[in-house]
């Protein structure tokens, strides 16, 4: 997956789910399974998440999409 795609993916989150709230990434995180390990990308995601002030549900979301993508995506 190019980082280009992964720009446009959270511009279309911002712009279709943007809300004011804002939640730490470390209380986001805890809702994920403790088998879950963040690579590169998805930190990227979830410092970029942060930036766009994305709510716990909608950075949930973009987790659990990124993770999707990249599990079925060729090498």
């Amino acid at each position: 997956m190019s980082e280009s795609f992964s720009l446009r993916l959270l511009f279309f989150f911002d712009l279709t789910f943007l809300t004011s709230a804002e939640v730490s990434i470390s209380q986001s995180m805890a809702a994920l399974p403790s088998a879950f390990v963040p690579d590169v990308f998805s930190v990227s995601i979830i410092k970029l998440a942060r930036t766009l002030k994305l709510g716990k549900i909608k950075l949930l979301l973009l987790i659990t999409f990124q993770t999707h993508v990249v599990r079925f995506s060729p090498c």
